[in-house]
Formats: structure tokens, sequence, C-alpha cells
């Protein structure tokens, strides 16, 4: 508790400092206590590199992120919007339907919302025009401060999006329910921080879930069922074989280099190493075997190219997908014609 309220000194000092504001006595008595021979900064202006730049003179380390957002120029709307189709986990973002007017109405206190691209849209409006998508992770709701991880933060963001003619677009950042909305429009450091913590959310549950849950750990019940019930000159057996080489293997080392104390989740992400597991413990139970199938997956999430016509991830997918239904079904109807030939 005095390690997280020290922290906190320290942060609120370093953004006072950027903005020119005066600290009071105990945030400068933390200050100098963290770095004794740091020397007085003028005021300067409000922006993240400042922001950064004195936090590290007050002994504190500049997180790795500020590496790729000073490197891209900063984190741009497009850019944001860009990474929940195609970048590294494309299986968050889904369409708002009438059953989420809830949620929607929350935000429609603002009577209009206006885009980076100076397009002013109404949220009801957009919605009926199946416009609207929403990027959020309810599985990180649970989390609390014991939760995660001394100076480590995740939160369990909601991020609104409009289809416009020329792509998907960022409307607000809502990084806890109830909470502060920020817009593209809000002052330029607020605006960041909030993609920014949404981008936090989106690699915690990508690492966590989709990949660590949904792909490897998700494989392994398969792997050890099909040899202990099938006998190795069955024809299912043959099939799926190939696809379980190494997976026990690589999932056993994952384990050590990944999920072990101290190891990579510990060092990369917010939640604690037990937390972590319990996440994927509940990501797993909740999730029917059925929601795996990339038809399903695309349908639950309301992605069909009539309301997104720009999403590579499916329209590549769906070939590959297509290409392994078939072989897979010619394949077996060898074998098994009909149901009855299963069932005997």
């Amino acid at each position: 508790v005095s390690d997280r309220k020290k922290m906190a000194q320290i942060l609120v000092a370093a953004r006072k400092a950027a903005k020119g504001e005066q600290t009071d006595d105990l945030t400068e008595a933390l200050m100098k206590l963290f770095a004794p021979i740091a020397p007085p900064q003028p005021p300067a202006s409000p922006n993240l590199t400042e922001f950064y730049r004195i936090l590290e003179q007050q002994g504190r380390q500049r997180p790795r992120v500020m590496t790729v957002h000073e490197r891209d120029g900063g984190l741009s709307d497009r850019e944001f919007a860009r990474q929940r189709l195609a970048g590294t986990n494309p299986m968050i973002l889904h369409r708002v339907r009438t059953t989420e007017q809830d949620l929607l109405q929350s935000w429609t206190t603002q009577p209009s919302y206006q885009l980076a691209t100076g397009e002013t849209i109404r949220l009801n409006e957009a919605a009926a025009q199946n416009r609207l998508f929403l990027a959020d992770y309810p599985l990180l709701s649970a989390l609390t401060a014991t939760d995660l991880q001394i100076g480590r933060y995740v939160g369990n963001p909601q991020a609104l999006f409009f289809r416009s003619d020329d792509g998907l677009y960022p409307v607000l950042v809502q990084l806890e329910p109830g909470g502060k909305v920020f817009t593209s429009d809000a002052e330029s450091d607020d605006w960041v921080r909030a993609k920014l913590y949404t981008q936090i959310a989106d690699v915690t549950h990508h690492e966590l879930v989709d990949h660590l849950c949904h792909t490897h750990l998700s494989m392994e019940a398969f792997a050890i069922a099909t040899p202990r019930q099938l006998p190795p000159t069955h024809p299912l057996s043959q099939l799926l074989r190939p696809h379980f080489k190494f997976l026990l293997a690589i999932n056993n080392r994952g384990n050590k280099i990944l999920l072990a104390e101290g190891a990579a989740i510990d060092a990369l992400l917010a939640p604690r190493g037990s937390v972590a597991m319990e996440l994927m413990n509940r990501a797993f139970r909740d999730r029917a075997f059925q929601d795996y199938g990339l038809p399903n997956n695309i349908q639950q999430r309301g992605l069909e190219p009539e309301f997104l016509p720009e999403f590579a991830y499916r329209d590549d997918a769906s070939l590959l997908w297509q290409a392994i239904e078939q072989y897979v079904t010619a394949y077996l109807q060898r074998y098994y014609p009909t149901d009855q030939a299963v069932q005997q």
C-alpha cells in the first residue's frame, strides 16, 4: 500500500510539472526522496513526451510502449481502429445490437459526437444504420486493485467505433463502466492515454484468452483424448494426429517461459500470475465448443460483409475454413457416408 501511494504521488507530480502547475509539499518531498539529485525543471508544455521525460528524472522508468508511440508518431485514430480489424487481436470487435441499447443510452447524454475526420454523428441513428461497433473486455471487469501487480494497471474499457464511408473511426472510449467518457475532441493527452489503456486491455485479453487459452490450451483436451479413445489406425485419429504434433511439448514449454512465477506473463502484463490463470480458466469454462467455429463467431459478433465490408481476417480465414471443411467432409464421408454409419 505504501509503494502504491508513493507511485501515485510521483505520477501526479510529474503530470503537474509537465503542465507547469505547483505541487504540494508532500509530493515534493517524495520526489526528492526518490531522486535526490534531480535538478528542478522549468514549466513545460502538457504533452506525453514531456510527462515521461520528467517522470524519468524522478527515478521512474519510462514505459516501453512509449518507444512504439514515438516511433509511430502517436497512435492515430485511424491506426487505433485498424488494429481492431488487422492487428494482433481481431477477435474482440462486434457490431452494436438492439440488446445493447441501455449501454448506448448512457452515451447519448451528448447529442452528437465528432470524429477525427470532422464528421458529426448521432449514436442512435448510427446504430439504426448498423454502423456502430464496440470493443469491450467483460472478462476483465472483475479485476480489483489487489489482483494487479504493484505499479501496473489494466481496466475494463469500452471503445466505440463508427464505420464511415472511408473506414472505421473511434467515437469514444470509456475506461471503466460509469467512468469518464473520452472523445477525439478531448484534451490531446487524455485521448491518447484512453486509447493506450484500451491497447493494454486488448493485449492482456489477447495473450491470456484468445492466444493461450482459446488456441494453445484448449487443444490439449483433444490431443489427450484422441490417443486414449481412438486406435492409431482409426481414420479420424489419422486425420487429427499431425495437428497434435509438438502441441503438448510447446504448451509445456509455455508453462515455464510464460506462466511460471517471474516468467513472461509476470514481466509483461498487469494481472498477478495466479489471477491470470483464473482468467484463463474462466474464459475456457464460459465458451461453448460451437463458438470456436469461425462462421458462428462472425455471425455472433455481427461482422458479416454487408455490415463491415473491409475485414481481412474474416475474409482470409473464411477461405481457409472452407478449404478445410471441404477436405475433411470428403475424407470422412469415405468412411462414414451417413449418420447411421457413425452410430454403427
